[in-house]
């Protein structure tokens, strides 16, 4: 009875503590939650390496449920809290720019075989002639292998070209494609390879290209007739993608105007007018030792400070004040017999024996220069020292297509008046436009507005931000499900840039996980190539928060009933066993 007795006090304690609720301090270390996300395909080898972490875990870290994402979407991992995110390395992801700080990227093991788009380089596209892009592919255990590298504009097939992969290491491969009618392009790059030998890993890329719809305006001046620059005129004006405006000087004071096919005499006319200047892309002059030095000077700030290409097309050795935009120096070497550098021949050439800081050639044959690109301020000045090519041309196509192509290049890589690229943004699918004002005068204020229209809503102003510069503006402004175009004025300038659907363009701006490494490590985050022992050491190194006080109510816990319960059938067990009532 006496045993029975016992279970009935501690029944009374525990109904009696549970009616005064008593309070108790506590003072614990609260859990540091850490996101885990994993790329999509890689679950397996993640699962494997957490399972591994698991056992080495400090007692205030806990690991989240692991999430799987997708590249065309940003890493889910939260503001507030430490993440680790794990793939291969040639994995294509997106980070938002503010968590980097707390992020520990991981690099899983990389496949046997596998073959990824590094980058992709463009040449300046037209919608009205074709583009070429050059395709860095890294392969690794592909040796012997053939494949094919696409190419797709806007999610539409663009150009392919077939790919022979030799020792691992990196190829480049040239591939043509042809350019839709919408700017920027989303131009996908990826590789099809046959999966004979074992599982193969393939990552391509994406890029933002600029395609132009509206032809270059070309300035051609002749300070008095010459068949060289008469055949490159000829050469652009085949071409859709130039509109060339030409001009020449037939006596002192006639200039021969030409546009098109049109032809126009006016005595007195303004040569190298500032206003036609700072229209073109492109200055084409022939004859340039007939050049005044105020003609020069003009042509010196458009290069400089309009961003222009000056291109000169001299039929005899420099001299006069046009000699001071020469870049380096060139001598006169006439031969009996056509000399060859690239496409042209010529018996007279004027050759770069110093070709001048920072020129790249564009016509050589090792050793001799016949022409070159010199960078000069906002823009470049281009020499071609064929004096008499023209006579060799032959039927003209070769010509043609040097010209052509050769100012299809430059023209790309010089500035509208009124400049806008199209950007992608930091996060989220956003866009960040560029706005940039060249031009050879400087206006002392300049009103810039922004437009957005969508298909699907009206238009509506988007926010302008100011610049580095006093010329440059930003415009940010976020993706729909619809192409969305948006038309900056800047003054008496206008122009606009159509960006691309967010079903596409979600993935602009992914690079491969081992590209985010220097970046999440100049933010404070870390790259763990190590697998399970430096993830785990990673996870040691997070700092316990600190303490926290706690009040906590024992008796509210629902194991005290069973206690209680207990108790009491046990007393009255014992109390029966005993003839007890």
């Amino acid at each position: 009875m006496k045993l029975a007795g016992l279970w009935r006090l501690l029944a009374i304690g525990v109904a009696l503590m549970a009616w005064l609720d008593p309070p108790v301090g506590v003072r614990t270390v609260p859990p540091v939650l850490v996101d885990v996300a994993v790329q999509q395909g890689r679950e397996a080898d993640a699962r494997a390496l957490l399972a591994e972490v698991g056992g080495t875990l400090p007692v205030h870290v806990a690991l989240g449920p692991l999430q799987v994402f997708d590249p065309s979407g940003p890493a889910p991992c939260m503001t507030a809290r430490p993440c680790v995110v794990l793939g291969a390395a040639l994995d294509p992801m997106r980070l938002a720019t503010d968590v980097l700080e707390r992020t520990v990227l991981v690099s899983l093991p990389p496949a046997a075989r596998a073959a990824r788009v590094v980058q992709v380089m463009t040449s300046p596209a037209h919608q009205l002639g074709a583009a070429q892009s050059t395709v860095t592919i890294e392969s690794r255990g592909l040796s012997g292998a053939r494949g094919r590298v696409m190419l797709t504009a806007n999610g539409t097939p663009a150009g392919t070209a077939d790919v022979a992969f030799a020792a691992d290491g990196r190829h480049d491969v040239t591939v043509p494609w042809v350019p839709p009618a919408m700017s920027p392009v989303v131009l996908d790059a990826s590789i099809e390879l046959a999966a004979d030998g074992g599982p193969i890993e393939i990552t391509g890329t994406r890029t933002l290209v600029a395609v132009r719809s509206s032809p270059w305006p070309v300035l051609l001046h002749e300070a008095r007739p010459s068949w060289a620059t008469t055949f490159v005129r000829r050469a652009l004006e085949a071409d859709p993608r130039f509109a060339v405006s030409a001009q020449t000087r037939v006596a002192p004071e006639v200039l021969l105007g030409r546009s098109g096919a049109a032809a126009t005499g006016a005595p007195g006319g303004a040569a190298l007018g500032e206003a036609a200047l700072d229209a073109a892309h492109i200055a084409i002059v022939g004859a340039a030792e007939q050049l005044s030095a105020a003609e020069v000077s003009r042509l010196e700030r458009f290069v400089r400070l309009r961003g222009g290409a000056l291109v000169l097309v001299p039929d005899r050795e420099w001299s006069g004040p046009i000699a001071r935009l020469v870049p380096g120096r060139w001598l006169l070497s006439a031969t009996a017999e056509p000399r060859r550098l690239g496409p042209f021949s010529g018996r007279e050439w004027l050759l770069a024996d110093q070709p001048g800081p920072g020129a790249v050639p564009v016509l050589s044959d090792g050793e001799a220069i016949g022409a070159v690109v010199t960078p000069m301020g906002h823009g470049l000045t281009m020499v071609i020292g064929a004096l008499d090519a023209w006579r060799f041309r032959g039927d003209g196509a070769e010509w043609n297509r040097f010209w052509s192509s050769l100012l299809a290049d430059v023209a790309g890589r010089t500035p509208d008046r009124l400049q806008v690229t199209a950007e992608p943004g930091d996060r989220d699918g956003r866009f960040v436009l560029d706005v940039r004002r060249r031009s050879m005068t400087a206006l002392a204020s300049l009103e810039v507005s922004a437009v957005q229209q969508c298909t699907d809503e009206a238009p509506h102003p988007v926010r302008v931000w100011p610049g580095l510069h006093l010329d440059q503006f930003r415009v940010e402004t976020g993706t729909a499900g619809t192409p969305c175009r948006v038309t900056v004025t800047a003054g008496v300038d206008v122009a606009s840039v159509t960006l691309p659907a967010d079903r596409v363009a979600s993935g602009v701006g992914s690079l491969p996980l081992e590209s985010w490494g220097a970046a999440v490590t100049r933010a404070g985050g870390s790259h763990v190539t190590t697998g399970a022992a430096g993830l785990a050491e990673r996870l040691a190194a997070i700092a316990p928060p600190d303490p926290v006080d706690e009040v906590r109510y024992p008796m509210r816990s629902p194991l005290w009933m069973l206690v209680f319960l207990g108790s009491l059938g046990l007393e009255w067990w014992l109390r029966r066993r005993a003839g007890g009532r």
